[in-house]
């Protein structure tokens, strides 16, 4: 129940909803790097933190630490920008070191690059649907992952850089870019539009 955010340079903190004070949490106490990007929390609960300097870092709650998981020391040299879970699999998209499926329970890994089937070198958003289908935003595109052929699928060029995705209850698919507004993809139809904005530039989406 409580508030993490993330810092330009100065980590971490935690609000805890009960004793309604901050935790900060640096390089200095555990967390691998202080340029935070991205949180997500897994199904143990376990809260997993990306950093443009320090790669990956697992907060472990019940514990109230930082604590080691498998690959931790290769994970830590990748500039992380997305990550998604799941089941037991963590999602892990960086920049210009493709994509990278990570197994916390197993520590099994596998790396999508150039040389393996991910078409674009950087990954700044990940998205787990409904219908538990992942969707990657790059650059300049967005793309499904087909777990039958385990190959990533182009579903539309943005011609921006695609920085959240997220999907709505008609089930259709929308995405803030840098520099190209919101844009909108339909699967049950393959349409898709764009919607300019004041300001083209957006960070996040959240659908009410």
């Amino acid at each position: 129940g409580g508030i993490w955010y993330g810092t330009f340079y100065g980590g971490v903190s935690y609000l805890s909803p009960v004793a309604g004070r901050f935790e900060s949490y640096s390089s200095d106490n555990g967390l691998h790097g202080n340029v935070i990007s991205r949180f997500c929390e897994d199904n143990d609960g376990h809260v997993w933190i990306a950093s443009d300097d320090g790669g990956l870092s697992c907060f472990n709650q019940a514990k109230r630490q930082f604590v080691d998981f498998p690959h931790s020391d290769v994970l830590s040299r990748y500039n992380i920008h997305a990550l998604c879970v799941d089941g037991d699999y963590l999602w892990i998209g960086t920049y210009s070191d493709g994509i990278i499926q990570l197994n916390v329970q197993t520590g099994s890994m596998r790396h999508y690059n150039l040389d393996s089937g991910m078409p674009s070198p950087s990954a700044y958003a990940l998205f787990m649907d409904k219908e538990k289908r992942l969707w990657v935003g790059t650059m300049d595109a967005i793309y499904r992952y087909d777990s039958q052929k385990d190959i990533f699928v182009l579903v539309m060029n943005t011609n921006a850089l695609v920085i959240d995705i997220d999907q709505d209850a008609n089930g259709d698919i929308w995405a803030s870019t840098h520099g190209n507004g919101i844009l909108c993809y339909r699967p049950s139809t393959h349409a898709h539009w764009t919607k300019s904005l004041p300001c083209n530039q957006v960070e996040c989406l959240y659908i009410d």
